[in-house]
């Protein structure tokens, strides 16, 4: 479809009958959210968090009526951060870093829907650590519901109503 994103794909989502890849970052670009045009086919930006390093934006999913992305850098100064966007305006939902989640910046898992609750893993920082974690949103509140070895993956296997 295209060769000219910022970097290369670590999530796709659609949001509002529009597709929406989050990229990775590089020396010369920094970890950009893209939309593709449904009239076009053109992408354009559509989050741009700043900056140039070891970044990327990762874990698109919706949850209620907004778009959320994890954002990390562990180039220099650690950055983690859930951003979301409401078809408007993409704003930090959660930074990592001033909440104290964090032991390092910690690359992102996946984001799954559970139930009404959102979560997002984060893996540990080594493969004996168990500094991993999952937070979850819960009625406008987030909070780390677990802390263990984690890979970053999370699936929800089975569901019975």
């Amino acid at each position: 479809d295209t060769s000219t994103l910022p970097g290369s794909v670590h999530s796709l989502m659609m949001f509002r009958g529009l597709l929406y890849a989050a990229c990775h970052g590089g020396v010369s670009n920094s970890a950009e959210i893209q939309v593709r045009s449904n009239t076009t086919g053109l992408w354009t930006t559509s989050n741009d968090p700043g900056g140039s390093g070891i970044f990327y934006s990762s874990a698109l999913i919706v949850y209620g009526d907004e778009l959320y992305s994890a954002i990390y850098s562990d180039g220099g100064t650690d950055i983690e951060r859930i951003r979301k966007f409401d078809g408007t305006t993409w704003t930090t939902d959660r930074d990592l870093v001033v909440s104290g989640d964090l032991v390092a910046a910690q690359p992102i898992g996946q984001a799954i829907l559970y139930g009404d609750d959102l979560f997002y893993c984060f893996q540990s920082t080594g493969a004996a650590n168990a500094d991993g974690f999952i937070l979850r949103k819960r009625s406008g509140t987030w909070s780390k519901v677990s802390t263990d070895n984690y890979t970053g993956k999370l699936a929800v296997l089975l569901e019975k109503t």
